[in-house]
C-alpha cells in the first residue's frame, strides 16, 4: 500500500467515531426509549479526541507531500502483543512506528538510512548503512 493511501486510511477511525457519536444515541433512544448513559458520551469524546489527533498528524504529512530521509542508529525493535503494530527506537529520532516491510529490514545496533513521515512518525523504509 502506498504512503499516501496508508496515511488516508489512518484518518478513517476519526470519521467512524464521529459518525458513531451521532448515530449511536439516536439508535439507542429508538430501541430502548431512553437516552444513553453520560459515560458513553464521555468515552466517545475521548476516543474521538485521540483519533482526531492522529488524523491531524497524518493530514500534516499528506499536506507536506514529502518524506524525510535521515541516518540514525536503530537501538531496538518490537511488535505489539497481537503483532499488528511494529515499533523501533532510534538513538536520535526516538520511538517510531514501522510499516511491516521496514520492520523486516531493521537490524538493531546498526545504522540505517530511514525514510519517514515527520508528523506521524511512521518509518516507510530502512536501508542498512555499511
Amino acid at each position: 500500500m502506498g504512503q499516501r493511501m496508508r496515511l488516508l486510511k489512518d484518518c478513517l477511525p476519526a470519521a467512524f467515531f464521529i459518525l458513531a457519536l451521532i448515530v449511536v444515541p439516536w439508535v439507542l433512544e429508538a430501541v430502548n426509549g431512553s437516552s444513553p448513559p453520560k459515560a458513553l458520551y464521555g468515552l466517545l469524546a475521548f476516543v474521538i479526541a485521540v483519533c482526531l489527533y492522529s488524523a491531524q498528524q497524518r493530514a500534516r504529512d499528506l499536506a507536506s507531500g514529502v518524506a524525510i530521509r535521515d541516518e540514525d542508529l536503530l537501538i531496538r525493535t518490537w511488535r505489539s502483543r497481537r503483532g499488528s503494530h511494529c515499533w523501533g527506537q532510534f538513538e536520535r529520532l526516538g520511538r517510531m512506528r514501522f510499516v511491516p516491510s521496514a520492520y523486516a529490514e531493521g537490524r538493531p545496533s546498526a545504522r540505517h538510512v530511514i525514510t519517514y513521515s515527520p508528523a506521524s512518525r511512521i518509518v516507510w523504509s530502512l536501508e542498512r548503512v555499511g
